[in-house]
């Protein structure tokens, strides 16, 4: 597994859709962990953090989550700072 970004939950949501479609094998296991939908109380942004199987399509993975971000008008820098990001 190698790390794409930790993101909200509505956008990891939509950002494994789009890897399904690109066929890219990606998954997360927080989608069902307590808290993801805001159920904790205390914790008011829930996080979910997506992978790719194959290291070569972190990059891939992370363009369609920055055009994703671009459509939605949303400039968050999820993975800024992110050693594999910088590489």
């Amino acid at each position: 597994m190698h790390t794409v970004a930790t993101l909200p939950h509505i956008v990891a949501m939509r950002l494994l859709a789009e890897l399904d479609a690109a066929e890219i094998a990606a998954g997360s296991s927080d989608l069902m962990a307590p808290g993801v939908g805001g159920s904790i109380p205390g914790l008011e942004a829930p996080t979910v953090t997506v992978w790719v199987d194959q290291e070569a399509d972190v990059e891939r993975a992370r363009r369609l989550l920055e055009r994703i971000q671009s459509e939605a008008g949303d400039h968050t820098e999820y993975f800024k700072g992110d050693a594999a990001a910088e590489e």
